[in-house]
């Protein structure tokens, strides 16, 4: 009858000490039978099925370890339950030190008293691998140590494969972190008939343009206004807040192009910024620093608009809307007679 032992563990991942027990182990019984917990407890830098792959590397590529001699197995029950499915009343543990032994003398008797069959035998690894633990390779490796002398080459490469993916994620976490708590303040919502349009303000480019563009769409101010002025293949221009809100007594669509908000005109913030499709700028009259509370959003590229005009922010999501707005009399300058409105304009 074939001799099997138990070697349960984490192996998160495995070092030189844990293939010093299996080695020793393997020269004692027929078979040793590598059981790799799951429980849900624990926080683990790979995943069972990771740490499963990482041990199977380990021994059989590049130890070139006997696969007949070894099974590596999941496991997330108790391990006198595991003994108990392969006919095994062996579970083998390593000890690296005085310091592990009353844990594991601990551990070994509750086994014990769950199973009076079950006997743990420990092993010592080699003395210049007694000093390594799974923790501090994952500390030296999140370091960007040298981890050669510690585990086996594949085990490496996986774990710097692994650290790398972790850092990177914390890498973009941060920045999407930052992103959003800086762009957040400046992402308004353009509601239209057929659907929102969300729109990335530009204070680093724009700072007095964007203070105008919040002040007034927050305080309700481009609600109702109509886009008056549309030429397909150019651009919707909106914003008249005096002439053009088609719910004021004011509203009078002969006259939406030419009136602005009570504040006083902008000083021209011309910048480098392209006017591409979705783009959003300023409308203004031939005076450079004449810009006030209109503005246009570009259905395609107008690079002949380019540092003539103030481009405060883009359409990040919903241009598609912005597409469906009714287009205006080519033959008039793009004046629309019947036009689509603005029903709110509101930061997120």
């Amino acid at each position: 009858m074939n001799k099997i032992a138990i070697y349960p563990g984490t192996f998160d991942p495995i070092t030189f000490g844990h293939i010093d027990v299996i080695k020793k182990g393997l020269k004692l019984f027929d078979k040793i039978v590598v059981a790799v917990s799951n429980v849900d407890n624990k926080d683990y830098l790979f995943n069972s099925d990771e740490r499963i792959e990482i041990v199977k590397k380990a021994l059989f590529s590049d130890l070139k370890l006997n696969k007949k001699k070894i099974s590596i197995i999941s496991f997330s029950s108790l391990t006198t339950d595991l003994c108990k499915k392969y006919k095994s009343n062996i579970i083998l543990r390593g000890l690296r030190a005085a310091s592990d032994f009353e844990y594991e003398f601990q551990l070994a008797g509750m086994n014990r008293k769950l199973n009076n069959n079950i006997e743990t035998l420990f092993l010592m690894s080699d003395v210049e691998n007694q000093i390594i633990s799974s923790k501090f390779v994952k500390e030296i490796a999140k370091l960007r140590g040298n981890i050669k002398k510690f585990t086996t080459k594949n085990t490496i490469k996986l774990l710097k494969k692994n650290i790398n993916k972790f850092f990177n994620s914390l890498v973009v976490l941060f920045f999407l972190t930052i992103n959003q708590s800086m762009s957040e303040e400046n992402i308004m919502i353009l509601k239209l008939k057929d659907g929102d349009v969300k729109i990335e303000l530009f204070p680093d480019i724009a700072p007095n343009h964007v203070k105008r563009i919040k002040e007034l769409a927050n305080s309700g101010k481009y609600d109702n206004v109509v886009f008056h002025r549309v030429i397909d293949g150019f651009m919707a221009q909106t914003g008249d807040v005096k002439f053009g809100n088609s719910e004021s007594k004011e509203f009078d669509l002969r006259r939406a192009g030419m009136g602005g908000s009570d504040l006083p005109d902008l000083k021209e913030e011309f910048n480098s910024l392209p006017h591409d499709r979705g783009t959003l700028s300023m409308a203004r009259s031939s005076d450079p620093n004449s810009a006030n509370s209109q503005f246009f959003i570009c259905f395609k590229p107008a690079p002949f608009l380019d540092r003539q005009y103030t481009v405060f922010g883009k359409v990040i999501e919903g241009m598609e809307n912005v597409d469906k707005i009714k287009r205006g009399d080519e033959n008039n300058n793009g004046s629309v007679s019947d036009p689509d409105k603005i029903i709110s304009f509101k930061s997120l």
